[in-house]
């Protein structure tokens, strides 16, 4: 089943890459209907994913409190920066989809010059260092996830999950950075 859902996260997130790519480079083709299409985009192509990986990593960690290839300090320390790593996405993606996506789409469809304020986007990318620094924390306490061959079979695939996991947010943010964020931004792109 996780690697089924690897298989399709990885897939729906070239698909998503793919059509935003396409979206970018032809000279006019930014239009109302293609920042909501973005934005859903966004949602069921990387938030879904990404907050799936994060609950089967943390329904691991919260049914086994003793994890034998890590000491017990980095075992709790792993527990704590996972639980908040799911909290920050949980809060951002709760912020794009209820709050941000919408009141973007309402402004594309009133022609409205920026379709987010510097102050909104300021926060977000404020969000998004904190996760990546969650995520860099979490990868030196399990040695940039290097496995053994000595180790559980299940704890191997909770070490690949993450690395996974922190391959979906990166590229979460670098498209958000990249693509969504400047576009929405500045107003000579739409």
């Amino acid at each position: 089943m996780k690697h089924d859902l690897c298989h399709f996260s990885m897939w729906a997130l070239k698909i998503s890459c793919t059509k935003l790519s396409g979206m970018l480079t032809q000279k006019g083709a930014i239009t109302i209907n293609n920042i909501e299409t973005i934005c859903d985009d966004i949602v069921s192509s990387h938030h879904t994913p990404i907050m799936a990986a994060c609950k089967s990593v943390s329904a691991f960690l919260q049914s086994n409190f003793v994890i034998k290839d890590l000491s017990p300090e980095n075992t709790e320390l792993l527990q704590l920066l996972h639980q908040k790593l799911e909290d920050e996405l949980s809060h951002l993606f709760l912020k794009e989809s209820g709050i941000i996506f919408p009141s973007v789409k309402i402004k594309a469809a009133q022609n409205v010059g920026s379709l987010l304020a510097s102050s909104v986007l300021d926060l977000v990318l404020q969000t998004h260092t904190r996760i990546l620094q969650l995520l860099q924390k979490e990868r030196q306490i399990l040695n940039n996830y290097v496995t053994s061959y000595k180790w559980e079979a299940s704890w191997v695939n909770i070490v690949n999950e993450l690395f996974h996991l922190e391959t979906m947010v990166q590229r979460y943010v670098h498209l958000e950075q990249s693509k969504l964020y400047p576009l929405l931004i500045n107003p000579d792109l739409h």
